[in-house]
């Protein structure tokens, strides 16, 4: 009797360890999935920019940028592959560049962080992101003095300092 309840709980035991193995493993091919894609999605994001006649203006010396004068506006988006992104996250000593979905949702954090609320023309947009080391994973490593910046989709950049 006691041999068999010692190879019940060590049967019971090995298939913890291997199924935390496969979420181990699930956990890492999820992140890779997601680094893939944000940088997939970066790039079409600066090869579609923002319009010539924009490009034009903003190289005027008098150019007010139109989120000056109306802050309030809603953020500009560019959809691709049916989901629509407000702009770029990017965190230079992290070597970290990331498209930035216009809206939370739990499937969203999966592809790229979101914008859980507010807005960049506001100063209070606040950004959500997985814990993926392609994500946010890194920024506990981020020091007092670091830069990071969002730039939206009409190629304004903000600055922000950690």
């Amino acid at each position: 009797m006691k041999t068999k309840l010692s190879i019940f709980f060590m049967a019971f035991g090995l298939s913890l360890l291997m199924a935390a193995g496969l979420i181990i493993g699930h956990n890492i091919w999820e992140s890779r999935a997601a680094q893939e894609a944000a940088a997939d999605t970066v790039n079409q994001l600066e090869a579609s920019g923002p319009d010539e006649w924009l490009q034009e203006l903003k190289g005027n010396e008098n150019f007010i940028p139109y989120y000056f004068l109306n802050p309030n506006m809603e953020m500009p988006v560019v959809v691709l592959d049916g989901q629509e992104y407000v702009g770029t996250l990017e965190i230079p000593v992290l070597e970290l560049e990331l498209p930035v979905l216009s809206k939370w949702s739990y499937p969203g954090l999966k592809i790229s962080p979101c914008r859980y609320t507010g807005s960049a023309y506001l100063n209070n947009m606040t950004i959500a992101a997985h814990n993926y080391d392609s994500h946010f994973g890194r920024i506990k490593n981020l020091l007092a003095g670091d830069e990071v910046l969002f730039t939206d989709s009409d190629g304004n950049q903000f600055t922000y300092l950690v």
